[in-house]
């Protein structure tokens, strides 16, 4: 691929473990969206065995007193259900191309019709931008898990797939495809590890109405509102803005000058009042 034109659109490509995970980048997309980049949303699973609360809360009950018809109901009609709101969640943002690959999860098994799966998507989208899970170790940051989990398993199963597409594919003709940056979603985590404040205020309503769209888990409005401003609020707070989306990025820029953003720059200028105000924005 030769050089980009700072005007082409973006490719960017989300790789996330289980249909509910998209929704920590769900508003960094929207900007892209609104700007004219493309997005892929891709679900390794159809997160069939992830958060099925009224299982959960059916099997809490004595035999006698539990209903049949949930405990007996098929996993495929919960990830059924799952991939509908997964899909009503990225259109909200205007994200159409949305992919779930058939494989279970807890745990996901990367086996080479998985790897071969991602890798297809990957040839496909050619995208320079690759938003996923955290992996077991970031490059230069030495993190490791000391328990597997779905997430963790799909962000090293990332890396791997990447480095795959990264050489020709002989086979079937297929000329390599390098990313040009890979961010990890870093919702969680202290403020010290994140690389990357994104600031989706514009886009925060939309985050809170896509986090109340996941029924299947069990949320509401109460729960989306208060997981909305303990998260994206507090990431928005140490950003200086309403509120923000963080990321891990695995690799270090380069550049050929200092950087500065337009979001720094127009920081410089604001008055105190107009940086509280700013930050002192509520989703309706």
């Amino acid at each position: 691929m030769g050089d980009i034109a700072s005007s082409e659109p973006l490719q960017l490509l989300v790789i996330v473990a289980h249909p509910h995970d998209v929704t920590w980048m769900l508003g960094t997309c929207g900007n892209h969206v609104e700007r004219g980049d493309q997005v892929t949303v891709v679900c390794v699973t159809g997160g069939a065995g992830t958060h099925n609360e009224a299982l959960a809360d059916e099997l809490r009950k004595p035999l006698e007193e539990r209903d049949p018809e949930i405990v007996e109901a098929a996993s495929t009609a919960y990830a059924s259900q799952k991939r509908h709101e997964l899909t009503k969640a990225c259109s909200l943002f205007g994200i159409t191309n949305v992919r779930v690959l058939p494989f279970g999860d807890k745990p996901i098994v990367v086996t080479d019709e998985v790897r071969r799966s991602l890798a297809d998507v990957l040839y496909e989208t050619r995208p320079h931008i690759v938003l996923t899970e955290l992996a077991h170790r970031i490059p230069g940051r030495g993190r490791i898990s000391l328990a597997e989990n779905d997430h963790l398993t799909v962000g090293t199963l990332v890396a791997e797939v990447l480095g795959m597409v990264g050489l020709p594919d002989i086979e079937r003709g297929r000329a390599p495809h390098r990313v040009a940056v890979v961010y990890s979603y870093a919702a969680g985590l202290r403020p010290s590890d994140v690389d990357l404040l994104v600031d989706i205020s514009e886009q925060a309503e939309k985050r809170m109405q896509a986090e109340m769209l996941f029924e299947s888990q069990g949320h509401t409005e109460a729960w989306a509102r208060k997981r909305m401003e303990s998260s994206i609020g507090a990431d928005g707070f140490s950003a200086g803005v309403g509120y923000a989306e963080s990321f891990i990025r695995w690799s270090t820029p380069v550049e050929g000058h200092l950087i500065v953003s337009e979001h720094e720059l127009r920081v410089a200028h604001m008055s105190m009042e107009e940086r509280i105000r700013k930050v002192s924005q509520l989703i309706p």
